[in-house]
């Protein structure tokens, strides 16, 4: 593990995420993603990334505002928005990961897994967070939990019995000693920026074609964009996005979307080989 010190910019912006649905969450949230970026810079971060950043925040302000035409305004966020997300395979400048596991072997016959904080998605996820959601109600809790649980067994049956038959996954239990820091970034730093993306603002966005052509063209591009892990994955992650996005069409909180993201992902890492056979 990194030490203490470059992992704070990283848990500070994590933390940001999390006081975003929090009731009076603003200005502690504001505080915490910009100590974070102020420590980060330098290190995580250039000036070039900063400015992304920031862009990348008036942005999304724009479009959760209704500044301007809002399919115009969207389109521009999510044009700004996507390569802070996409960093890693579009070489944006201005961002530097932090690596917490490089190359790891977590099973048997699997390829080697390495796990990232970086910038780009935090950023994506904070700022999403921050000017597109409200916390739910008590009363909006209890339904949006039920569809969940119930697409998260669901879902995990239908990606078992393609990723087995695939010869994608085979059965493997484990408790992975890492377990902690992959719970946070996978929730905060993967699934709240991923659904933020291609169900907050290209789902919605793709409306005017119609609610079940957005949703599955949405769910198509969360495929591709999964294909430096092989065709195998795009076609089990665009299966996963026709769930994913079924739950923020059903329940109108894009939160649906990120617990059962996350759920999945757990169910791969704790009963299957992770993150897939070599």
């Amino acid at each position: 593990m990194p030490p203490f010190t470059e992992l704070l910019p990283f848990y500070l912006a994590m933390a940001a995420i999390t006081l975003c649905w929090l009731p009076r969450g603003w200005w502690p949230s504001w505080m915490l993603f910009l100590a974070a970026l102020l420590l980060a810079y330098g290190s995580w971060i250039s000036l070039v990334g900063l400015l992304w950043i920031i862009g990348t925040g008036l942005a999304f302000a724009a479009a959760a505002r209704g500044w301007g035409h809002p399919a115009v305004a969207k389109l521009v966020a999510l044009i700004v928005g996507v390569p802070l997300l996409l960093y890693h395979s579009l070489d944006v400048p201005g961002l530097t990961p932090l690596p917490v596991l490089s190359g790891y072997q977590v099973s048997e016959d699997a390829d080697p897994f390495s796990l990232l904080l970086d910038f780009g998605p935090a950023a994506v996820g904070f700022l999403y967070a921050r000017f597109f959601i409200t916390p739910p109600t008590r009363a909006a809790l209890k339904p949006m939990l039920v569809w969940v649980a119930g697409l998260t067994l669901a879902l995990a049956a239908v990606l078992i019995t393609l990723g087995l038959g695939l010869d994608y996954v085979e059965w493997d239990p484990k408790w992975p000693w890492f377990l902690l820091i992959w719970i946070a970034h996978n929730l905060l730093l993967v699934s709240v920026p991923e659904e933020a993306v291609f169900r907050g603002l290209l789902q919605s966005s793709l409306r005017p074609i119609g609610t079940w052509g957005a949703l599955m063209l949405a769910s198509l591009l969360f495929g591709l964009y999964h294909i430096n892990f092989g065709l195998a994955n795009v076609g089990l992650a665009a299966v996963a996005g026709l769930f994913f996005g079924y739950a923020y069409l059903r329940t109108a909180r894009i939160e649906a979307a990120i617990l059962l993201h996350f759920f999945v992902n757990a169910i791969h890492l704790l009963l299957f080989t992770y993150p897939r056979l070599a």
